[in-house]
Parts: structure tokens; sequence; C-alpha cells
């Protein structure tokens, strides 16, 4: 007797057979990828804390107060970068750190657009929200 892995885990675990880089839906990076130039001069890296399996994780995401960009919802596994509007509420999310959106932080959000083999092990939100503001 014993339970058996969530599906969540189940889920995540399927991940870890596909290429550990970033895989990139060809249609959703051209439909999104426009819509990085909207957004503003600063950005700001941020986290909500999600519950995921009755346990608290953070959940990344890049935002210029109107626009996020963010990897998946933080509550499946399942999840693409993309674009959209911020709706979150202030106070909601935790900002960590503030930079200016330069050309190469917005070629980095161009590379990722449109990224879509989410895994929380090996390709998360904050894994890709820290590459996009610092570039490692």
């Amino acid at each position: 007797m014993g339970s058996s892995p969530s599906t969540l885990v189940e889920e995540e675990k399927a991940t870890w057979k596909k290429p550990h880089a970033l895989q990139v839906d060809r249609e959703l990076h051209e439909k999104q990828r426009p819509l990085i130039a909207r957004f503003g001069k600063d950005l700001s890296l941020c986290w909500s804390t999600r519950m995921l399996e009755g346990k608290p994780v953070r959940h990344y995401f890049v935002t210029d107060g109107k626009l996020i960009m963010a990897f998946a919802d933080g509550v499946k596994v399942a999840g693409s970068v993309e674009v959209k509007s911020l709706s979150y509420k202030v106070g909601s999310y935790q900002v960590e750190k503030m930079v200016e959106c330069t050309n190469e932080v917005r070629q980095r959000m161009e590379v990722v657009c449109g990224g879509c083999n989410h895994s929380y092990c090996l390709r998360n939100s904050e894994h890709l929200c820290k590459y996009i503001i610092s570039g490692s």
C-alpha cells in the first residue's frame, strides 16, 4: 500500500525526457514577438506565490507594469512563454529586481518568446525570467 504519484508529478517526469534546451512554438513566437516592442523602458523581475500540491512555490514573471512575459501559469506543468496584460493586483506579487529594458534585454525576450517545454525542475519561470533580465 502507498500513494501513487500525482498527475502533476507524472507530467513533470515526462518533461525530463525532452531535450533540455528551450523548444519554441514557431506559430506562437511569430504571433507574440511583435508585442515585445510594446514593453516600456523599465522592467521588473517579479514573483507571486502559488500553491502547487499544497506547497507554496514562486511563479516568476517580467513586467513593465502593463504587460507581462511569463512561462506557464505556475499551477500546471504544461505552458508556454507568453506576453499578455498584467492581471496581478498591486501588492499580490513581489518585485525582486528592476532593470532598464535595453536592446539586449529585448533580444533575449525575443529568443524565448513562444517557448513551450516548461518543466518545474529544468526550464521554469525563474530560470527564464532571470535569463531575460540578466542574460544568465
